[in-house]
């Protein structure tokens, strides 16, 4: 009796230790799972997060394709200028977005009085050059005066252009059609001879023709052709 006893208590430690292990490996096991989920959780927020920043950024900028609203407003030297119109269908606007602190811009203020010189010793199409600031026009004009460019600085003269202009973002250098829509878009610093070929290229580019149907020959024409060859 006393071994078959002896027995039972030693089984039925065994399991209890058994059952002790058990516990501790699904403990683990649940600890692991919950810090993978959090792990993925963190994973995925981030990405969403990623996401949202490059959709908010893609909406503070001009995309090829997009359109900018036209207005006419004062520039800085008191020029009315109209901005995405024009009457004739084949000139070209290019548009510097530009503010007086960005640092960025201040490095591409070169090359863009380069693309200026060049777009206005070309005579190919009615083009225009101009600069959009969200300065104030008195900042605006004193950066004219200290920088003294070849393009009119033009502030938005209402703040809620700015964000239906997509010029939150700068520098970004845009050329648009006659309609406003940007056929180019460039952000960020000018600065190669490369990048300010792009710009130039983009405004002079003639788009090609728009192919003709091919006409249609007469039914007479070919029975004169068919008599002429069984002659």
């Amino acid at each position: 009796m006393r071994s078959l006893s002896g027995r039972f208590h030693h089984v039925v430690g065994e399991a209890r230790s058994n059952v002790g292990r058990l516990l501790r490996i699904v403990q683990g096991v649940l600890i692991t799972c919950t810090v993978l989920f959090v792990l993925a959780l963190s994973y995925k927020n981030h990405s969403l997060r990623k996401e949202f920043i490059e959709h908010r950024r893609a909406d503070m900028r001009a995309e090829r394709g997009g359109f900018i609203p036209t207005f006419t407003t004062r520039a800085t030297d008191g020029e009315m200028i109209t901005v995405a119109h024009a009457e004739d269908s084949s000139a070209r606007q290019i548009v510097f977005v530009l503010t007086s602190t960005c640092p960025y811009c201040r490095r591409t203020l070169a090359s863009w009085g380069r693309i200026t010189n060049r777009i206005h010793a070309t005579h190919v199409r009615p083009l225009s050059v101009i600069a959009l600031t969200t300065d104030s026009l008195m900042e605006a004009q004193r950066f004219a005066r200290a920088q003294r460019f070849a393009f009119p600085i033009v502030p938005f003269p209402e703040r809620k252009l700015v964000s239906l202009s997509r010029a939150s973002v700068v520098p970004q250098t845009l050329v648009l059609n006659a309609e406003g829509r940007v056929i180019y878009t460039r952000r960020g610093v000018i600065d190669t001879r490369v990048a300010e070929d792009s710009v130039v290229s983009a405004a002079l580019r003639v788009l090609p023709a728009k192919k003709q149907p091919p006409k249609l020959i007469k039914t007479a024409a070919i029975q004169h052709s068919a008599v002429a060859l069984l002659r």
